[in-house]
C-alpha cells in the first residue's frame, strides 16, 4: 500500500474494529447486568411483570420478570434449607410446593399494597410478605 505507513494502517485497522457494531447482549447477559433494587418499592416494580401475561411484556419487563423470579427462588431455597435444620417459628414462612412464582409475586405485591409505609424499607422484601401469606404450620 503505497503511501501508507505501518502506524496509519494500524490506526485504520483499530478504527474498523472499534467501529464495528457489537453483538447484542443475550437475555441472560442483559439480566445479569441489571442491578437489584435496594428497597421494597424497587422490588414492587421489579416483580410486577410476574403477575402479567408474558406475551404482552417488552424486553425490559421480561428481564425484570426473570430477575424477580430468580431472587424469589433464592429466598425460597435459603428458607427451605433453614427449615431442614430448624423448627419453624412465627418468623418463618413455608411456601407450599405448588405455589408458582406468579403466586409468590402476587402475595408480595398484595402485602406491599397493604403496607405503603414499608415501601422505602431496605429490609428483606419478601420475608414479611410471605410470612403473612404462607405461615408455617405449628
Amino acid at each position: 500500500m503505497k503511501g501508507w505507513t505501518w502506524a496509519a494502517m494500524g490506526l485504520a485497522a483499530t478504527l474498523v474494529v472499534a467501529c464495528a457494531p457489537a453483538r447484542p447482549l443475550t437475555f441472560e447477559e442483559e439480566a445479569a447486568r441489571q442491578s437489584m433494587p435496594e428497597t421494597v418499592r424497587g422490588f414492587v416494580d421489579l416483580c410486577r411483570p410476574l403477575t402479567q401475561d408474558a406475551m404482552t411484556l417488552d424486553r425490559r419487563q421480561r428481564i425484570d420478570r426473570y430477575n424477580c423470579s430468580e431472587v424469589m427462588r433464592g429466598t425460597t431455597a435459603a428458607q427451605a434449607e433453614w427449615l431442614k435444620a430448624n423448627k419453624p417459628t412465627a418468623e418463618d414462612f413455608c411456601i407450599p410446593p405448588n405455589a408458582t412464582a406468579s403466586d409468590q409475586a402476587r402475595a408480595f405485591l398484595a402485602w406491599a399494597a397493604r403496607h405503603p409505609e414499608k415501601l422505602d424499607s431496605r429490609d428483606g422484601p419478601f420475608t414479611e410478605a410471605w410470612r403473612d401469606a404462607y405461615p408455617c404450620p405449628r
